[in-house]
């Protein structure tokens, strides 16, 4: 069974709560309960992006509930460097976005993830690669033939 994950909302793995990476221009929720709002401009634009703070290592934590549900995938969105809560406006591909956690954090949600036999699809905004208008767009990362090789280490586990 696969198990689909926005990561910003699933559960923050932190000691205390507290959120990590914060953005400009951006407001937290104080409780899980809160219904998410978003603070438009005057030509109806997102001005401020939400967070709830969930993470990696919260999704790393909730392994074991997720294999109590019989999960043998998790497709995971989009993970990498952005402002929006959605990362579809990715600006580096080669980044985990601060507010999700590290690259440290990464490689110990994959290792878990394979000792517990749970496959990991990361959501890939290919389209996204080839607009070279968009904000941050960087020709030199914007090809996937530059990005897919330097994650080797990701899709083995290391």
């Amino acid at each position: 069974m696969v198990y689909q994950i926005f990561p910003d909302r699933f559960n923050n793995g932190n000691p205390h709560g507290e959120i990590q990476g914060r953005k400009k221009d951006s407001f937290i929720y104080a409780t899980k309960e809160d219904s998410p709002y978003y603070i438009k401009d005057g030509h109806g634009d997102i001005a401020r992006w939400d967070f709830f703070g969930g993470n990696l290592e919260g999704i790393r934590q909730k392994i074991p509930y997720l294999k109590d549900l019989g999960v043998t995938a998790i497709y995971l969105n989009l993970i990498f460097q952005a402002s929006s809560n959605h990362r579809y406006d990715t600006q580096d591909f080669m980044k985990i976005d601060p507010m999700l956690g590290t690259e440290e954090d990464f490689k110990n949600l994959i290792k878990d993830l394979h000792k517990n036999r749970i496959a990991l699809f990361l959501e890939g905004t290919g389209h996204l690669l080839l607009q070279q208008d968009r904000p941050g767009y960087d020709p030199g990362r914007g090809k996937i033939s530059n990005i897919l090789p330097a994650r080797e280490d990701w899709r083995a586990g290391k």
